[in-house]
């Protein structure tokens, strides 16, 4: 089991892991270790070498160290804040400082250290290894002059495109089968693209057949049969009255032969048989085995259909090879992409983010002459590696920081939560977690044990629900760490439960064979969030009456978070909310580019550059930024002083544009048409974020495409769905501190909620989804279709696939400070749902154990849950506090608090007008 962790006493050697679970204190722990190095450990801030995954992150790294250097010095200097005294760990380190130094000796390390903390060795992943490229470009064997950019989409289509030219295009036997299939370079691109970069990944060949063999086969026995169809078909009639009924309907093979006889007629023995799986019933001992008792075969008929039975084994022998043929040349091509890349990136002096992590990793591997000397390098460089969030990182990433720090003798220090890992669509692997704790000695391995986000009762209430199992994330090697509360009670008073549980089903339908009639999954959905928007209107409604407060305030619209896995469930909330007029915001990692004012922003640019196409005007205007009707459109037709305004402004929208820059255009004529008024009118705050972010980063990318044009052009490919683009174009927030905020479970960790509503994790989700998929085996990954899938292989898909939304769940869960509200259901996909598998009652058993259970349970799906349910609260400790509810909630409509002024941006007079349209974009 782990020790817990103390950042005081920590040993410096090998390899460490700490676990932190949420809330935790992961932060505040890393920068008391980071202090300990500055003080007792006399390391100079840019000799540490601290690395996370995001810019965020990192951002919040350097405060929250630099801070702890300050508190430090603070307490040495008799600077201490009443309101805020030290803490324990604080003053423990000062203690042991002490035994070392004096306290001036220790002043004036500590100023050293604030002072040269701008050079101190904070980066995300790629930023460390965009800083060792740089500093040792010889020994890496890379460019001198390298330069970093956002990956160009582009590239690889260009190399499917010409592995396409090379190997397919005039193959007379490859080119009319991906055509047939719809197989395209660009397909294999949106397929295969995500992992080319993927140097460890393993592919598996699929077999390889001569086709052109099996085509000859096929044709010899299509021409027996053609020859000899009319007495094929007539043979099988004349048996049809003493075969199996239920196995040869009539009305099955009159289909059947119908399409056998249009193949015939057009001489096309690849016809696409609708019923090819029939081919089978027309062997010989099929025949008889499917003959009625009692009854005997004609042999000279069942002789006749024998070339049919022959050409449906060659048919169905050919399709399989075909299909082999295909994956072979997907593989082929990928494995083609991957080495032209490769080629590409010898001979380039570009790089992505990601281009820089593997160039720093083929640096270090053995084919590297200068790997030994790179590594001595930089394990001088920096004297210790603290990886926080290392739970995000894969197998390159891994062997990357240990070949260059534990394996040259420098402390490695891990910090993270494998319960947390939940990035695996970013490349993150949580195999490569596993290993680094296999490869960690049992005496360093270390726990953070204290929760100090949530009270007791929630605490354990969480943990209740994961600890029904031994393994309750499947995958072996991630267990539940227990952890207590700092607080024991919730500041929410009066006290509600700490996790609630609404089911929601009313009724359950039995129909005459005892069969549970499941409600549709849509249904479900709607239902789960209509009733949360229910809940929240009503614990709204109880803050604004005074009946419900949080620390002795009343409860706001801001204290409150719905957690959602999928955009499509977060509208669902939105509209259920906005219908009870609660205003909600959304936050999540969506691109503003692929928002509805994207679409309305393009089409309103090519209304200023094409003035005379007035559908593009009327588009414009009955879009989301404008938001005219039906009536105000109709009555715009007939209404030519008001349409030739429109027009007016859009030449001198232009003229703005051409003379000042794009945003002093946007600024005009959004004030001109009254654009931003409407929009607060209509409390669409979300559309005017956008629209203004977008207005900036059009001003940004006009820099490089000052042609109106050629800009327009810009937005019009950055809007289209296999773009690719930085954090910038990420949706930014609206002044939210008033609105309850709707967050995927994605974009939810890190952050925290006094309470949070959870609609929807009763829904399952198909793990066999996926076309290709990556199966991890004796520490190796391997690339496979799913066509090509073992039985073992689709247990380990299912169990990655599933443990990842465990702990997507566990991510969740632990956002709330003070209450957490679940709803419960059984839906068609109830084997597939995370519940389900915690909540089956067999601690020991596996995911597929759980699955098999279930499976049983299929005509009980609601009943059997129910049970399932209550068993999980009957057997809850006295220190949880879980309450099941049923039944809809009160209905309420929330009385809605003013528009906050915050958002409202004044409009602008003509002075201001003329003033912001001579300004640079980039100063506005």
């Amino acid at each position: 089991m782990p020790q817990p962790f103390n950042p005081i006493t920590l040993p410096l050697h090998g390899i460490s892991l700490i676990e932190a679970s949420a809330g935790t204190g992961k932060t505040y722990n890393i920068a008391a270790l980071f202090a300990r190095l500055v003080l007792l450990e006399h390391k100079a801030v840019e000799r540490i070498l601290v690395v996370t995954f995001t810019k965020a992150a990192t951002a919040e790294l350097k405060t929250r160290l630099r801070a702890r250097l300050n508190d430090a010095l603070s307490l040495l200097q008799n600077r201490l804040d009443e309101d805020n005294p030290p803490d324990e760990v604080l003053l423990q380190l000062i203690a042991a400082a002490r035994q070392q130094e004096s306290d001036d000796q220790l002043i004036l390390r500590l100023q050293a250290a604030i002072n040269q903390f701008d050079g101190a060795a904070i980066y995300t992943i790629h930023g460390f290894c965009q800083r060792v490229l740089t500093d040792y470009a010889f020994l890496c064997q890379c460019p001198f002059d390298t330069e970093t950019a956002e990956a160009d989409p582009k590239l690889l289509r260009t190399f499917a495109e010409d592995f396409w030219r090379r190997h397919v295009s005039h193959d007379a036997t490859l080119a009319p089968l991906v055509a047939e299939q719809g197989l395209t370079p660009h397909h294999l691109v949106k397929t295969l693209g995500a992992w080319v970069n993927r140097a460890d990944l393993q592919l598996r060949p699929a077999g390889v057949a001569d086709l052109a063999e099996r085509e000859r086969t096929l044709q010899d026995c299509w021409q027996r049969v053609a020859q000899t169809y009319d007495d094929i078909q007539a043979a099988f009639w004349r048996l049809h009255p003493k075969l199996n009924g239920n196995s040869y309907r009539q009305a099955t093979f009159n289909a059947f032969f119908t399409e056998l006889q249009v193949a015939v007629a057009t001489q096309q023995p690849l016809y696409a048989f609708t019923k090819h799986d029939k081919f089978v019933l027309f062997e010989a001992p099929t025949l008889h085995e499917k003959t009625k008792k009692g009854q005997i075969l004609d042999e000279q008929d069942v002789a006749l259909l024998a070339p049919l039975a022959a050409f449906g084994t060659a048919y169905l022998t050919l399709k399989t090879a075909q299909q082999a043929a295909l994956l072979q040349l997907q593989l082929a091509c990928f494995d083609y992409m991957r080495q032209a890349m490769v080629e590409h990136k010898r001979n380039s002096h570009r790089r992505s983010f990601d281009d820089l992590l593997a160039d720093v990793a083929n640096a270090l591997s053995p084919q590297n002459p200068q790997a030994n000397a790179l590594a001595a390098a930089l394990s001088r460089d920096w004297h210790i590696a603290l990886i926080d969030e290392c739970q995000d990182t894969d197998p390159l990433q891994y062997r990357l920081f240990k070949t260059a720090f534990a394996e040259q003798g420098r402390p490695l220090i891990m910090v993270g939560d494998p319960k947390q890992a939940i990035y695996s669509f970013r490349g993150a692997d949580i195999h490569a977690y596993l290993q680094a704790a296999a490869d960690t000695p049992p005496s360093q391995r270390y726990t953070l044990s204290t929760n100090y986000r949530s009270h007791q009762p929630l605490v354990q209430s969480i943990s209740h629900l994961f600890g029904g199992k031994a393994w309750p994330f499947v995958l072996e090697g991630i267990r539940y760490t227990a952890v207590q509360a700092h607080r024991e009670h919730t500041k929410l008073t009066p006290a509600v439960p700490a996790l609630s549980v609404r089911w929601l089903h009313e009724v359950i339908d039995v129909n005459d064979k005892g069969k549970e009639t499941l409600p549709s999954k849509e249904m479900l959905r709607q239902r789960a969030a209509n009733w949360c928007a229910d809940e929240v209107a009503n614990t709204l409604q109880s803050g604004f009456s005074g009946k419900l407060k949080l620390n002795h305030q009343p409860i706001q619209a801001g204290d409150i978070a719905v957690l959602v896995r999928t955009h499509n469930e977060g509208k669902l909330v939105a509209s259920a909310l906005k219908m009870r007029g609660v205003v909600s915001v959304s936050l999540d990692n969506q691109s503003v580019f692929a928002s509805l004012e994207a679409a309305a922003l393009n089409a309103l640019l090519q209304f200023w550059l094409h003035p005379q196409r007035t559908e593009t005007l009327r588009y414009v205007l009955g879009g989301v930024l404008y938001g005219w009707t039906a009536g105000q459109l109709t009555q715009l037709n007939a209404d030519e002083t008001t349409l030739d305004q429109w027009l007016s402004w859009a030449q001198q929208a232009r003229e703005y544009w051409q003379q000042k820059g794009i945003y002093s255009a946007l600024v005009w004529f959004a004030n001109i048409t009254q654009m931003e008024s409407q929009l607060l009118m209509r409390r669409a705050e979300r559309s005017l974020t956008n629209f203004w972010q977008l207005a900036e980063l059009l001003a940004d990318a006009e820099v490089q495409l000052p042609s109106p044009t050629a800009l327009a052009q810009w937005l019009h490919t950055q809007s289209q769905p296999d773009q690719r683009q930085g954090e910038e174009a990420l949706l930014r927030l609206e002044s939210d501190e008033h609105l309850v905020k709707i967050v995927t479970m994605h974009a939810a960790k890190g952050l925290e909620y006094p309470i949070v509503f959870c609609p929807f994790v009763w829904d399952g989700k198909d793990a066999t989804q996926g076309t290709w998929v990556i199966i991890h085996r004796d520490g190796q990954a391997e690339l496979v279709h799913k066509d090509g899938l073992s039985e073992a292989d689709k247990d380990a898909m299912l169990n990655d696939a599933m443990g990842e939304m465990l702990r997507l769940y566990y991510v969740a869960f632990t956002r709330a400070r003070e209450q957490l509200i679940l709803y419960a259901g059984a839906g068609s996909n109830l084997v597939d749902n995370p519940f389900s598998y915690l909540l089956d009652g067999h601690a020991e058993g596996s995911l597929a154990q759980s699955r098999a259970y279930w499976e049983a349970h299929k005509d009980q799906r609601i009943s059997s849950l129910y049970a399932a349910w209550q068993h999980c609260l009957n057997t809850a400790a006295g220190d949880t506090d879980i309450h099941w509810f049923t039944g809809r909630p009160t209905q309420h409509s929330y009385c809605r608090q003013p528009y906050p002024s915050s958002l409202i941006r004044p409009c602008l007079s003509q002075h201001d007008l003329l003033i912001s349209c001579a300004t640079p974009a980039s100063q506005l």
